[in-house]
């Protein structure tokens, strides 16, 4: 194999780099644009450019999220307002703003507040958690590095004792944020009894509301929803649905 002569690497280098500052450049660009239409009222405007950084520059920002589902409820998009803020909060779930604006944006969708699911999914993000078991996984592993028994045993006691509600609390996440097909209803949903129009309607959700998607068929989702204590099961157009991990 030839090694590459000197200059050639430092070309590669400051080609690379100034590649990043231009892609730096254009975000920045594009942020700025977004926060300009905001201000002057224009919100789908912003929403468009927010999307794309999302869609397109593959952006994955709890900020863009946020700002996202602004320009989303100002422009009377209450469904998306709520996915949108849902994205965010997962990703920064301690944010006071994050966390108001989601709180508001749900009751207007008629949600209820479950504190203990607030309080273990509302903590920790799922990529925290995910840090931390990686670590304690990793100081166990080489805890046999340490000469002083004293010293391996503390670590190793230490370690395993986190070690086990975090992985809980992880799988737990894992469920919720990932497993349950959780999404929301970006229109109105009329719900009927099976996949299909010709299907009697048995309910409606409405918009904004957060459903478990069971299974799709042909265009349509098969749902259920937590309504007074109650879980209600039917078909909504999977067209009106989005889904929050998607």
């Amino acid at each position: 194999m030839k090694k590459l002569p000197f200059l050639s690497l430092f070309l590669f280098f400051i080609l690379s780099f100034a590649q990043i500052c231009a892609q730096a450049n254009d975000y920045q660009t594009q942020i700025n644009n977004a926060e300009e239409n905001f201000k002057n009222g224009n919100f789908a405007a912003a929403a468009e450019i927010y999307e794309s950084l999302i869609s397109v520059e593959k952006v994955n920002n709890p900020f863009v999220y946020y700002n996202l589902a602004n320009a989303y409820y100002r422009n009377g998009n209450l469904g998306e307002a709520v996915l949108n803020i849902e994205k965010a909060y997962r990703l920064l779930p301690r944010d006071a703003d994050i966390k108001n604006n989601r709180k508001y944006l749900r009751s207007l969708a008629g949600a209820k507040e479950d504190f203990l699911k607030d309080f273990f999914t509302g903590t920790f993000s799922l990529n925290e958690l995910s840090a931390a078991c990686f670590i304690l996984i990793a100081l166990l592993l080489s805890a046999g590095a340490f000469k002083k028994n004293v010293l391996r045993n503390r670590i190793i006691t230490v370690c395993a004792v986190l070690l086990a509600p975090l992985l809980l609390w992880t799988s737990y996440k894992i469920k919720v944020e990932l497993l349950s097909g959780e999404a929301v209803a970006v229109q109105t949903l009329t719900v009927r009894s099976g996949p299909g129009e010709n299907n009697p309607e048995i309910f409606e959700i409405n918009e904004g509301k957060t459903v478990n998607i069971i299974s799709e068929n042909a265009g349509w989702s098969a749902i259920s929803v937590v309504s007074d204590g109650e879980t209600l099961k039917g078909w909504a157009e999977s067209k009106n649905l989005a889904a929050i991990n998607g």
